[in-house]
């Protein structure tokens, strides 16, 4: 006996529901997939490890840090970031010598970085590798950077060296950039009288006097 219309009916719908159940499993199953796919890609990515390592290390687990560090170094280890990132560790725990290998390498690897320079350079004058300081940041001079801050370590790297002329010069390109910075104003002031210039370090010394002052102005109008 052939099946009514209404048992036709029933026959088709129930084929739809199990064509969309079906459907919709694919659809789940396949979300899975591109969700693991994704979570492998992103593994894969230095990009990853290396956000990893600065999250580490800004919980004071150097270790953790290292670890991931090691994981982006194996991904792309000519990426220069990577080593930027582990020269910014070491910087942090004060191995100077540590941060100076791994900044030359991302500097090798082509970093543009002035942060990179600026650290190495920093690197240099706290290892009293004076001169090799004032000739790096001769170097970044040449490329182009005029950050106030380079200037104030290369002057820093002369001070320490007994380097007072070539001091002057530096350390008063830096304080255009710093104008009321008083570490600066006194060492320039010392670097003036070390090279003799008797005259400008007097002035140097009335200007000091003069923002010291201005400075306990203000401290005695806040009290």
């Amino acid at each position: 006996m052939a099946p009514g219309p209404q048992s036709r009916v029933r026959l088709i719908l129930t084929g739809w529901a199990v064509a969309l159940c079906g459907l919709a499993g694919l659809t789940v199953w396949g979300n899975v997939v591109l969700a693991r796919y994704g979570a492998h890609v992103r593994d894969r990515r230095p990009e990853t490890h290396i956000a990893l390592a600065v999250e580490a290390a800004e919980k004071g687990d150097f270790r953790g840090a290292l670890d991931h560090w090691r994981d982006a170094r194996d991904r792309a280890p000519k990426r220069p970031d990577v080593h930027k990132v582990l020269g910014d560790f070491q910087f942090e725990l004060t191995h100077y010598e540590l941060a100076l290998r791994a900044y030359k390498e991302a500097l090798e690897c082509g970093s543009t970085s002035p942060g990179v320079r600026l650290n190495a350079l920093w690197c240099l004058v706290q290892l009293e590798r004076y001169q090799e300081a004032l000739a790096f940041g001769r170097l970044c001079m040449q490329e182009g950077m005029t950050d106030p801050d380079l200037y104030r370590r290369m002057g820093e790297a002369c001070f320490r060296g007994e380097m007072f002329v070539e001091a002057i010069p530096l350390y008063e390109k830096a304080l255009e950039g710093y104008p009321n910075n008083l570490y600066l104003m006194e060492h320039l002031q010392q670097a003036y009288a070390r090279a003799g210039q008797r005259k400008r370090a007097k002035g140097m010394a009335a200007r000091i006097a003069a923002l010291e002052n201005s400075l306990g102005m203000v401290k005695g109008g806040a009290t």
